[in-house]
């Protein structure tokens, strides 16, 4: 071959090697998605701060879900503060900027005559689930509650429920799957943790197998590894974190998995254990000059205090034991994380966040 014609010929092969990687390049660039989609829950009690936080963090907060629905003492749901929290407007806002929105119906049933609610009621869902005709009107008056406010999806958090509950809600959230597909909503199903499968109250009366042959996400709580049964301690370390994660792998697809971080902590006080918020534990912590710690795996900062009335010791999150959480769930290969609650976490989250999506 002559000197001036393998000179073209190797400069065509470079040129149209260097544009396949250019092309790969930009295909890879314009391509690239998010290594995981975040969302929180906006709640009724703390809801101006909850929505403020989820309008601010457009486009980290993908999914918002509006914590806002309870039972009445018939087991029929009702969106609490309707009259006060102008519910369609959120969901309106939340959409323009892209987000999908939910509706959390919890098992809080209001005591008639009063502003009291008895918290995660097992009983009421019993009674629903044996009978045929109770489901079926439980399960359209959550229909028309997802179309009245204009929701994408529904959220279940029916928890503590009773170990003989177990088949009978695995049917209720298959009934109630296939009724939301027939108007194009999702179905997302929120549980609490649980490393072994046995039949119990609460946790363990869920069958996340059977669950995510139907719900679109099985959410999982990531916390109350120690609270106010236990000892101080983190409210999640990783390892148990890892171990929760771990089993729901064996019992579902990842990619139906969602676990929920929870932003707040936990008050152990020598009088009584309560929850405590980012800001209040920071506070507490001003207050008394207290030497801030962390714990040694999961970086979850502590701080213990004593004066003459009282002694405490407080865990609790913030954007660096978050993060630190969220790249262990990255890590296990999952690809979508939920807050709970958004409005009073750490300020220097966002900025975390944005980091791992961009």
């Amino acid at each position: 071959m002559p000197l001036k014609r393998n000179f073209l010929f190797k400069f065509k092969y470079v040129v149209i090697v260097l544009g396949l990687f250019l092309g790969a390049c930009a295909t890879k660039s314009t391509n690239t998605s998010p290594p995981i989609q975040f969302g929180g829950w906006v709640t009724y009690w703390d809801f101006n701060r909850g929505m403020k936080t989820a309008i601010q963090g457009k486009g980290v907060y993908r999914d918002i879900f509006l914590f806002s629905t309870q039972l009445d003492a018939n087991g029929t749901p009702f969106v609490v503060n309707s009259k006060t929290i102008d519910y369609p407007s959120a969901v309106a806002q939340l959409k323009t900027s892209g987000t999908r929105t939910w509706m959390t119906l919890v098992n809080d049933v209001k005591i008639a005559g009063t502003d009291k609610s008895i918290l995660k009621d097992p009983i009421i869902v019993h009674k629903i689930l044996h009978d045929k005709a109770a489901r079926l009107q439980h399960r359209r008056a959550i229909m028309d509650l997802a179309l009245k406010y204009g929701v994408s999806g529904i959220d279940i958090d029916y928890e503590n429920l009773l170990p003989e509950d177990r088949g009978y809600f695995s049917r209720f959230i298959a009934e109630l799957s296939r009724d939301l597909k027939q108007r194009d909503l999702a179905l997302s199903v929120t549980v609490q943790p649980k490393t072994l499968k046995r039949s119990a109250s609460g946790n363990s009366a869920m069958d996340w197998s059977a669950i995510c042959k139907h719900a679109d996400r099985l959410q999982i709580m990531l916390y109350d590894q120690h609270g106010k049964k236990t000892p101080p301690g983190p409210l999640a370390t990783v390892d148990w974190i890892s171990e929760v994660l771990q089993y729901a792998k064996s019992q579902c697809k990842a990619t139906t998995i969602v676990p929920i971080v929870k932003v707040s902590g936990m008050h152990w006080a020598s009088d009584e254990t309560t929850a405590i918020h980012y800001d209040q534990a920071v506070a507490l912590k001003t207050r008394h000059k207290a030497l801030l710690e962390r714990e040694a795996t999961s970086q979850v900062p502590f701080f213990t205090y004593k004066t003459i009335e009282v002694s405490g010791m407080v865990y609790f999150e913030d954007a660096l034991s978050l993060k630190i959480k969220i790249h262990r769930i990255l890590g296990m290969g999952f690809g979508k994380l939920v807050f709970w609650s958004l409005g009073r976490q750490d300020p220097q989250l966002v900025a975390e966040l944005n980091k791992i999506l961009y």
